[in-house]
């Protein structure tokens, strides 16, 4: 916000980093070099949270059951080396689709980004209608939400598949959507497989 302050915003153009041309014009030496140190150590930091937040999330997952079970298993080190690589694997094809269509990738990958927060929203107010419509009229648990709860859950609803038609009307944004539409369907299917498998279980364990 404070670029405009320096400069004309009619400077700045696409070709340049905004924050390069405003060191320039104050006459700062070596900005675009400095400006390439700063921007590349904070894209290897976030890739790093990045990285750290994906192999906890997939030891936690395998933990329960929810994951292949040899993801949460640690090397001589005490680190999580298969979610680790899972991860690391997963940041390379961002490179790769990088390199490939280097025009189209980050629209590419910020598309994939908002169907998975999508995802998950749909998920936790598919999640509170369930817990909702199953709960007793007499319980302890006092289930957030008041009066409009419903109300609001299809709200939500109807906003996340207002933005599913705008994605769906743009050619670059549709080969994303359609990948995580494919991936929702195999992770439900995987989940309900899953599902079953244990209820069969238990009610051979109850039979004997």
């Amino acid at each position: 916000c404070a670029l405009p302050i320096l400069q004309p915003w009619t400077v700045y153009s696409a070709s340049a980093s905004p924050y390069v041309s405003a060191l320039d014009s104050l006459k700062v030496p070596a900005a675009a070099a400095v400006m390439n140190i700063v921007v590349i150590t904070a894209l290897i930091s976030s890739a790093n949270s990045a990285v750290f937040g994906a192999v906890r999330s997939l030891s936690s997952l395998s933990r329960i059951g929810c994951a292949p079970a040899r993801w949460c298993g640690l090397n001589s080190h005490g680190v999580p080396s298969m979610s680790t690589n899972v991860s690391t694997i997963a940041i390379g094809i961002a490179v790769v689709v990088n390199y490939l269509i280097p025009a189209e990738a980050f629209s590419l990958l910020l598309t994939a980004c908002v169907v998975c927060l999508l995802l998950n929203w749909l998920l936790f107010v598919l999640a509170h209608l369930n817990m909702r419509s199953g709960a007793s009229p007499v319980t302890a648990i006092v289930i957030p939400g008041g009066r409009l709860a419903p109300v609001w859950n299809f709200v939500v609803i109807g906003f996340a598949v207002l933005v599913v038609v705008i994605l769906a009307h743009n050619s670059v944004f549709r080969v994303p959507l359609m990948v995580g539409a494919v991936f929702f369907v195999v992770l439900t299917a995987i989940a309900y497989r899953r599902q079953s498998t244990a209820v069969a279980a238990a009610t051979r364990g109850q039979a004997f």
